[in-house]
């Protein structure tokens, strides 16, 4: 027995040992956690033993939940942290500055006093708005250092460099620009991604990335950011919202997302005046052009026309829509034609006179309201001299002399016309008119002659003659 002993003294001795291992830390006072942390956090004036401090608080945190002066600490800690990282060193700066905002938002819940689910004691919340106070106060610190380090390096690139490089002529300056440019660029976009870990909602960056990365043709980075802004607009200053609408259109146009532009563009008109809605018809206009949906830009040519009857670009396009259905629908009369088809002839040629009526009433009201559309009344021109009113060709080709002066084929047209007509005497000025242009012309001194015989003037008749003979024996 006695020989055991000392074996069961020491398997004894072993057994509390372990035991002693195996023991839980022991859990200390809520304050002592706090007091400790404070101290060796290097807020009470000695060195600073961070770690250690943030040990104690997540012990703290684990024991007790949620304290707000635990998360207050934390938040202290972790600025505190990212002041001493080299900020060359982004990435380990990103990580601090994350667990800095996660502290921060934990401690705003933490304070709510709304907020049953943490069960925060009533006293654990005296101190909040203290807390808060210092902890808005880094955080908006934190926010301002980047987002003003942001707008300089947006502002230098966006406001002087771009401009400079339009200025440049020597090849070799503009490389070095560019990439001066893009340096400064995606220095202006890493602290505005800093700026954002302070206020992830904040629509001064999402404009401001937006404009960046249009200014680089990134319109599908720019979306995400133009979008974010326009939804915080919408609920906060939807007075201002249109604007932003509006950049998202632009935006989906230049990606040629037409139909989302197109919806974009509608929702933006229902938001502004008769005068800028009609601006945002014609771009839902150019959309459907795009689409090649010709009936949808029909329509909104006509939702413009109810707001300004007298709108020259719309009923100009108006019109010559219904021009490019005369040629389509000529080409079927032709074809009907040959085929000898008379019923189908009938009604295409009854068509034809709806559909014609519709063109000369259109375009002469665009050439009425903006009498420098030339393209319109050439259209209403060439119509009526298909369909042989040619007193309303005579005086739309008359319009297009006026225009286009120097223009050989306007006098040809206009003189023609007058000649069918049976207007001889008006003819003569154009036929004239083409000869002082090109006075080798011999078809246009040949019909001189006649005009000249016709009117009864001799004179002019002779020497229009010796003309023609010079002309034709080169």
């Amino acid at each position: 027995m006695r020989k055991l002993m000392p074996l069961i003294v020491a398997a004894l001795c072993l057994a509390l040992a372990a035991n002693v291992m195996a023991k839980k830390p022991r859990k200390l006072p809520r304050k002592a956690y706090l007091s400790g942390a404070k101290i060796a956090g290097g807020f009470t004036g000695e060195t600073p033993r961070r770690v250690e401090a943030l040990a104690l608080l997540d012990s703290c945190l684990m024991y007790y939940g949620p304290i707000p002066e635990a998360y207050f600490w934390r938040v202290s800690i972790y600025s505190e942290l990212a002041r001493e990282i080299p900020t060359s060193d982004t990435v380990a700066l990103m990580a601090e500055l994350g667990l800095f905002k996660t502290s921060y938002d934990s401690l705003i819940m933490s304070c709510d006093k709304d907020n049953k689910e943490l069960g925060v004691k009533k006293k654990l919340r005296k101190k909040c708005s203290d807390f808060q106070a210092t902890a808005d106060s880094l955080q908006h610190e934190w926010y301002a250092d980047y987002f003003n380090l942001a707008q300089e390096s947006r502002n230098l690139a966006l406001d002087t460099l771009i401009k400079q490089l339009e200025e440049l002529t020597d090849e070799e300056d503009k490389v070095d620009m560019r990439t001066e440019i893009k340096e400064t660029i995606e220095m202006a976009i890493a602290n505005y991604e800093f700026a954002s870990i302070f206020k992830p909602d904040d629509i001064a960056i999402a404009i401001n990335m937006g404009q960046i990365y249009v200014s680089q043709n990134d319109y599908a980075t720019a979306l995400t950011y133009q979008i974010k802004a326009a939804a915080i607009t919408k609920v906060e200053d939807l007075d201002n919202y249109a604007p932003f609408l509006s950049s998202i259109a632009y935006s989906y146009f230049e990606l040629k997302e037409y139909e989302k532009a197109a919806e974009t563009f509608t929702e933006l008109s229902t938001l502004v005046d008769d005068e800028e809605k009609i601006k945002q018809f014609k771009n839902v206009i150019a959309c459907y052009q795009s689409l090649q949906e010709p009936d949808s830009v029909y329509a909104y040519n006509y939702k413009i026309l109810e707001i300004d009857p007298d709108d020259a670009r719309t009923l100009s396009i108006i019109g010559r829509v219904w021009f490019n259905r005369i040629q389509e629908l000529n080409m079927s009369r032709s074809d009907a034609r040959e085929a000898d088809d008379k019923a189908l002839l009938e009604k295409l040629d009854a068509e034809y006179a709806l559909i014609s009526d519709s063109a000369n009433f259109y375009l002469k009201r665009a050439f009425e309201a903006d009498s420098t559309d030339d393209q319109s009344i050439k259209f209403y021109a060439i119509n009526n001299t298909i369909s042989s009113n040619f007193e309303q060709a005579a005086w739309a080709w008359e319009k297009l002399t006026r225009l286009s002066p120097e223009e050989k084929s306007y006098w040809k047209y206009l003189g023609e016309n007058f000649i069918r007509l049976r207007n001889f005497k008006d003819a003569v000025k154009p036929f004239e008119k083409l000869v002082e242009l090109d006075d080798t012309d011999l078809a246009t001194w040949e019909r001189l002659v006649e005009l000249y015989n016709s009117n009864s003037m001799p004179g002019k008749a002779k020497k229009a003659k010796a003309k023609v003979a010079e002309l034709s024996k080169s």
